[in-house]
């Protein structure tokens, strides 16, 4: 009788550890986020997660936005934002197709009805009541900006105190923009 031995093996987490090794952040010291799924706690391991997780970029334009308004100082676009949230049963029960609601999320203005100053923008002016709402910052910081991009120019939205935006939400940015000279 002859018998067959299977000779190779799945080292499945042995795999899985040199895939995640391929795309491990420069910055993170070796072995820093790898755990023993025998622990008995994963608290630690949640929170190293957490702190070493890239942190989502605003919309950053390649092109600059036109301006809607070149009498005043501050560059006014003319965009529309949307927030699409994931649901569960796309094309069922009020859920589209796509698997997305889109609620539009307004331009920010402050107490006075003012749109916010891309250079220095006054979030704490901004109502709570008139939050979520977006605005453009020409941010060029080369880690958390647009630093390749017009002016540092971005979109960024501002929400309630206390809030952050839903897990499963992205954002979707149209703005008018002109070609570079």
């Amino acid at each position: 009788m002859l018998m067959l031995v299977n000779v190779y093996k799945a080292y499945a987490g042995l795999r899985l550890k040199r895939f995640m090794d391929a795309y491990r952040r420069s910055d993170l010291v070796e072995g820093e986020n790898v755990f023993s799924i025998c622990n008995p706690d994963f608290t630690v391991a949640l929170m190293q997660l957490a702190s070493s997780a890239y942190p989502l970029r605003s919309e950053c334009f390649q092109y600059p936005l036109i301006d809607t308004d070149p009498s005043t100082p501050a560059t006014e676009p003319d965009c529309q934002v949307l927030e699409e949230i994931w649901c569960d049963t796309p094309g069922q029960y009020g859920c589209p197709s796509s698997g997305y609601q889109q609620t539009s999320v307004p331009e920010c203005k402050d107490g006075q009805g003012n749109l916010l100053d891309p250079d220095n923008p006054q979030l704490d002016a901004v109502p709570d009541d008139n939050r979520p709402c977006w605005y453009l910052v020409d941010n060029l910081d080369p880690v958390t900006g647009c630093p390749n991009s017009f002016k540092g120019q971005e979109i960024s939205v501002l929400r309630q105190a206390g809030h952050v935006a839903p897990p499963t939400s992205r954002l979707t940015t149209t703005c008018w923009t002109s070609p570079q000279d």
